[in-house]
């Protein structure tokens, strides 16, 4: 009797943990289709959705205290960025430009179409092309709704149903959305804003040779930073230059584009003089 009780307390601990395990299982398998159902909902949720989360969104990875207070920055940004812009033709999104005060060569874009450039972007920068570029890059990630697609595919299907039904107020979800919004793209979805991007450059009659400069000045800076391609959810820069190179050449003439300025900082000299007072 006491074999037998034996065996069959460890039958029932096995078998509760196969219960444990194909529900976990369930569970899981149920959480990734929604994700996978919420992206490919996603063309069918208004892009009004995209710009009210946006509007959430903006105040939170773009404060105010973080813009830059010299308007010369900004207006070099935005005579960059309305050509391409206007290059989109007609577009649901209203595109707005900020510079922020962060060191690191980047910028990012919103839902929306609202782009945050940084003002180490601009330092790093030799040409205008090469801001010109990476503006053609967000502005496409903007237009693919690629941030749309990570928040969908990470607040799954319910959240999805609401924004397209309406029912979900966007600003309640600003929080989770904020992490998701910050989610690294996935390298075909970075390779793509990257031939959006080049096509968008071309269209405006800017040159394309600006984005692969841009690429492989980071690869050679900093390549000994950057991940292997492998191990990296963002393409190999090496192979990004590459891909901006090799696309259709210009078919007529260039857009003469405003010079880079040097020297620029984010403060103005009366508000650097206040803020030592």
């Amino acid at each position: 009797m006491q074999t037998g009780f034996h065996h069959s307390r460890k039958r029932i601990v096995l078998e509760v943990g196969a219960i444990i395990a194909f529900l976990a299982a369930v569970v899981w398998g149920v959480l990734a289709l929604a994700g996978t159902l919420a992206a490919a909902a996603l063309p069918i949720i208004p892009t009004s959705a995209d710009s009210k989360l946006g509007e959430a969104l903006y105040p939170l990875l773009a404060p105010e205290a973080n813009r830059c207070k010299n308007p010369e920055p900004a207006a070099f940004v935005n005579a960059l960025a309305k050509p391409l812009v206007d290059a989109l033709g007609e577009t649901p999104y209203a595109f707005e430009f900020v510079v922020v005060a962060d060191e690191t060569p980047n910028a990012f874009a919103l839902p929306g179409g609202k782009v945050a450039v940084h003002m180490g972007l601009l330092s790093f920068a030799q040409t205008p092309d090469e801001v010109a570029g990476v503006l053609a890059h967000e502005i496409s990630h903007a237009t693919g709704r690629h941030t749309m697609r990570n928040i969908a595919e990470g607040l799954g299907g319910t959240a999805a149903l609401g924004m397209l039904l309406g029912w979900v107020d966007l600003s309640t979800i600003a929080a989770p959305a904020l992490a998701l919004s910050q989610k690294a793209y996935s390298r075909d979805l970075e390779r793509d804003a990257d031939a959006e991007g080049r096509a968008l450059l071309l269209r405006a009659r800017m040159d394309p040779w600006g984005m692969s400069e841009f690429f492989q000045r980071l690869k050679d800076q900093h390549g000994d930073a950057l991940p292997p391609a492998i191990l990296s959810t963002h393409p190999d820069p090496g192979d990004r230059a590459q891909a901006a190179a090799s696309g259709p050449e210009p078919d007529g003439p260039l857009r003469a584009l405003p010079a880079l300025p040097r020297g620029l900082k984010c403060e103005t000299d009366a508000a650097e003089a206040a803020a030592t007072e």
